[in-house]
């Protein structure tokens, strides 16, 4: 029921947000990621299949090729519970620019 997850959205977790979205045709666990980040502020989300999350970790950690999945997920958990905010760093890391401070 769709007005039940949307009275209900700020009690589920990430993961039970991120089932229920999958379900929709054309809404993979990327878009998904995005929803939390962008649309619900969640603070503890960490795209693993992002382009450009592959790049600046590849990047951060002075890596010749991009991490697997395995090395992502591992090196992210420090940042937990602040995983989005190292991702928009990352973000900021590739675009090629330096940072604003």
């Amino acid at each position: 029921n769709n007005n039940n997850f949307l009275t209900n959205i700020d009690s589920l977790s990430n993961q039970e947000i991120i089932d229920i979205l999958i379900k929709i045709k054309g809404v993979g666990p990327w878009t998904a990621d995005m929803f939390l980040m962008f649309t619900l502020n969640r603070l503890d989300v960490f795209p693993i299949n992002d382009l450009g999350i592959k790049k600046g970790m590849q990047k951060l950690f002075k890596l010749d090729t991009i991490p697997n999945d395995k090395f992502i997920i591992q090196k992210s958990k420090k940042w937990s519970p602040y995983r989005t905010i190292v991702c928009l760093y990352l973000w900021k890391l590739i675009d090629g620019k330096d940072f604003d401070w």
